[in-house]
């Protein structure tokens, strides 16, 4: 493929997304409008792990688009001004510059593939772990002793006889922390985070002797785990990991000004599913019951069972220990017919299991019993937000 016909194939993709974007914005805004802002609070209209539909997955292919446009543009340019004799199949050789400097000249002297440091955007020209006031700080360190091996131990590993974990959790020196927040207004500062002040806090574990993990939620998850509607479930299980494994700090919270995302759960227990049905519209149980099949492979539980099992967000995967019981389980967006959209099914169910839930559970879903440290009843997930799980855990 030339390099004119390259563009022309970046032209129509970004086309493409331009009108897909402008669909999907037309749509979002239509359906926004209907909402009060009170409304628009109830229903936990953030979206945590966006749809891949999202009018923001549109605007990074819009994005991707135009960076393409402007490699594709440098490469023509640098074709053209390549002599023959130095060139290598179809590509010329370009002297150094050549490339970014022709493709200013036709593009209003704007040069593409340019990025700036995540540290100059909060105005340093260095990174945290190349500045001088850190390397001094690392330097007073003191040296933290190396611990010899233990050859016994290190034997009965490799002949298979140490079978105890917890023997070998205790020789971990691992510190692995999850970062909690609403994605869509910290970004700047998950990046900074990510960019900045990890390289350092690595330099700062290896002085230590310890090894030093973050756990980064916001490309963790693939697109069949969202389908089948475990993407908080992963991020539980995550938090999990990093409180059990990590012999330091295992949660860091960054507070901005959104609540966050606030699905309902994928299981409910049975009796407590039954009874949310009840207080609900014709309508709308008939869709719950669409989406939501009873798993019979465990066996019913007794009514104690039951209460114990009820009892959440402290077991996020609806069971307590000991506890027994069925659950009706949430299918997967696979089970959509062609062309149906998830979202708008969503939030009806959203606001059917919530309402239910206050009228059926008024004082555990009431802004007292939230607060309340002894309330763990599982009508609490029906109204906080995955950001308030992690930290209720965290």
């Amino acid at each position: 493929m030339t390099p004119a016909e390259k563009i022309d194939a970046k032209v129509r993709e970004l086309s493409q997304s331009l009108q897909r974007l402008g669909d999907l914005a037309e749509r979002q805004e239509a359906r926004l409008a209907a909402y009060s802002g009170r409304e628009r609070q109830q229903r936990g209209l953030e979206r945590r792990g966006a749809p891949s539909s999202s009018p923001l997955e549109a605007l990074h292919a819009v994005g991707n688009a135009l960076r393409a446009i402007g490699v594709a543009v440098e490469g023509a340019q640098g074709t053209a001004a390549a002599p023959s004799e130095g060139s290598h199949g179809h590509t010329g050789t370009v002297p150094p510059g050549g490339q970014a400097s022709a493709a200013a000249a036709t593009s209003g002297d704007v040069v593409f593939n340019t990025s700036t440091p995540i540290w100059e955007t909060v105005g340093h020209t260095a990174p945290r772990a190349d500045r001088e006031d850190w390397k001094k700080f690392l330097a007073a360190l003191p040296s933290v002793e190396e611990r010899e091996r233990d050859a016994e131990l290190d034997g009965r590993i490799l002949r298979g006889h140490e079978i105890v974990v917890a023997n070998l959790e205790q020789l971990k020196r691992v510190v692995r922390f999850l970062v909690s927040s609403t994605f869509t207004d910290t970004n700047e500062e998950r990046n900074l985070f990510l960019g900045d002040v990890m390289p350092a806090l690595q330099l700062l574990g290896r002085k230590l002797k310890l090894e030093v993990f973050m756990a980064e939620m916001r490309w963790g998850i693939r697109k069949e785990a969202g389908d089948q509607h475990l993407t908080a479930e992963i991020c539980m299980r995550e938090l999990a990991r990093c409180l059990r494994e990590s012999v330091g700090i295992s949660y860091v919270f960054i507070a901005a000004q959104k609540y966050g995302f606030r699905p309902f759960p994928r299981l409910i227990p049975e009796k407590l599913f039954t009874e949310l049905l009840e207080k609900m519209a014709d309508k709308d149980r008939t869709l719950l019951e669409e989406w939501f099949k009873l798993d019979e492979n465990a066996l019913p539980g007794d009514d104690a069972g039951e209460e114990k099992k009820w009892e959440g967000p402290r077991e996020f995967y609806g069971t307590a220990p000991g506890a027994s019981g069925r659950f009706y389980v949430l299918q997967s967006q696979s089970k959509l017919k062609e062309g149906e959209d998830w979202w708008p099914l969503f939030e009806r169910m959203q606001v059917s299991l919530r309402g239910a839930a206050l009228t059926c559970f008024p004082y555990e879903t009431s802004e007292e019993g939230l607060r309340d440290p002894a309330n763990k009843h599982f009508a609490q997930r029906f109204v906080i937000s995955v950001t308030e799980e992690e930290f209720k855990r965290g």
